[in-house]
């Protein structure tokens, strides 16, 4: 390839997926000890679409807030809604469907609260 002065084309016949039997030295060409970030397609493999941001703003208050508890929760028509702790102690909500990116205050007076859900 040009550009590639001084490289050496290693050709590998074998994607495999993960393996936790061996040690990573131990492994055959083309398996992998760790596979945070793969996707396997029928025919290919490749690495999987990084993080993006959903939010557009940040969470509103002072000092500005760090999420520390996130779900979404599937309404029973469907309609998925997220819901956000902030670590100023509020719960906010988001719309996925009819107003994504925006978050609406829903509760208050949570600081130091724990957020769990099933």
């Amino acid at each position: 390839m040009p550009g590639d002065e001084g490289g050496v084309t290693v050709p590998l016949s074998l994607f495999s997926s993960l393996i936790t039997e061996l040690s990573p030295p131990d492994l055959p060409e083309g398996a992998s000890p760790d596979n945070q970030d793969i996707v396997y397609l029928p025919g290919s493999v490749g690495s999987r679409p990084g993080v993006t941001r959903q939010l557009s703003v940040p969470l509103p208050g002072t000092p500005t807030p760090t999420i520390v508890y996130l779900k979404t929760y599937v309404q029973q028509n469907g309609n998925p809604l997220t819901l956000i702790l902030d670590s100023n102690g509020v719960l906010w909500q988001e719309d996925v469907v009819n107003s994504p990116g925006t978050v609406t205050q829903i509760g208050s007076d949570l600081f130091g609260e724990v957020a769990q859900s099933v």
